[in-house]
């Protein structure tokens, strides 16, 4: 079978829920607390997971109770943890995250993350089925390494370039499918997805655009683009929906279905998030999901 390796974050989420967001040097009073599960890396491969696909995660945190709550949480899910390590000399990364109308504002602070080298990568053993998957939450020279190791074995690699920032043409280089939102596009094209064209600078592969409630674009070379729509839902907390629909697709793609099955299915996995709160704990299973 073959395996979703996931190579990214893992956070302890504090969110904060409020009827709006501040403006800069404002306090407003919030409704509710709560400590959830987190991280780009950490959510993907949840969702991979519940998707139905062997996971594997690999990332760091502190060790402290924070981390060993996450890595117990992980382990129960049902992801293979054995490349997660815990840090003695760092803390647990944390992100404080504001929810108000369905929409989040988030800062992270790193911390275990930053320290996720090449040299956690010493234990893989990969496949041309496998699908390894990673984000901008942990260093991208690790990320080069497990793209350059997976091309090497002709596994499958998916970018997710969330916090957007400006991507070496290296990595591009290495990437099969890169799945960014409109802001990222911004970030990586310097144009809005709205006027246009659809390329990244130094990509070759296929582009994934998610545009939220509108769904998804596809973009493969020398084809027309393919909209994908999302169902209608009430969306409460949206923190998480992309890593939801990240995970998702993954675990279709390790699973052998095509791309635009794999975001259909993805896409509708991410609506159903967005209607629970919290990230990880939001993601839905494949019975919910009804694949």
């Amino acid at each position: 079978m073959s395996i979703v390796y996931v190579v990214g974050s893992i956070n302890q989420d504090i969110v904060c829920f409020a009827g709006r967001h501040p403006h800069i040097g404002e306090t407003v009073m919030g409704t509710d607390v709560t400590y959830f599960p987190g991280g780009k890396g950490a959510n993907q491969a949840v969702a991979a997971a519940r998707a139905g696909s062997s996971t594997s995660m690999v990332g760091a945190v502190g060790d402290d109770d924070a981390g060993r709550h996450l890595r117990s949480f992980l382990a129960d899910v049902g992801i293979d943890v054995s490349s997660v390590a815990m840090l003695s000399d760092r803390a647990t990364s944390t992100a404080l995250i504001t929810v108000a109308a369905g929409d989040n504002t988030i800062v992270v602070v790193p911390g275990a993350n930053g320290l996720v080298m090449p040299e956690a990568l010493a234990g893989w053993s990969l496949t041309s089925g496998d699908v390894i998957l990673a984000q901008y939450e942990t260093p991208i020279e690790t990320t080069l390494a497990a793209f350059e190791s997976a091309k090497k074995h002709g596994a499958t690699t998916i970018f997710n370039p969330a916090p957007a920032e400006i991507v070496p043409d290296s990595v591009l280089a290495a990437t099969d499918i890169l799945v960014v939102n409109e802001h990222e596009f911004g970030v990586l094209s310097g144009h809005r997805y709205a006027d246009g064209a659809a390329t990244v600078p130094g990509f070759s592969g296929v582009l994934i655009v998610t545009l939220g409630a509108l769904g998804a674009v596809v973009h493969v070379p020398e084809n027309e683009p393919g909209h994908f729509s999302a169902p209608i839902v009430t969306a409460i907390d949206s923190t998480g929906a992309g890593d939801c629909f990240c995970g998702y697709f993954a675990s279709g793609i390790a699973d052998g279905r095509s791309i635009p099955e794999s975001v259909a299915t993805a896409i509708k996995a991410a609506s159903l998030s967005v209607t629970r709160p919290g990230a990880a704990s939001s993601i839905p299973t494949s019975d919910e999901v009804g694949e």
